[in-house]
């Protein structure tokens, strides 16, 4: 889902080019889509299941 929302807006020749109901879409679940993917790399990290990412401090 983040890749998604990373690289989800641009088509093959690089450009943004998206209707408004898609704009309106993205702008409504975008911020909410990726904070649920950063909250899931700290809660595996947080209780071992990290993998590559899972560092401590």
């Amino acid at each position: 889902m983040a890749i998604a929302v990373l690289y989800g807006l641009y088509s093959d020749d690089g450009t943004i080019q998206l209707n408004k109901k898609t704009t309106i879409l993205y702008n409504a679940t975008s911020r909410t889509v990726l904070g649920a993917c950063v909250a899931w790399v700290i809660f595996a990290c947080a209780t071992g299941y990290g993998g590559y990412y899972n560092f401590t401090i």
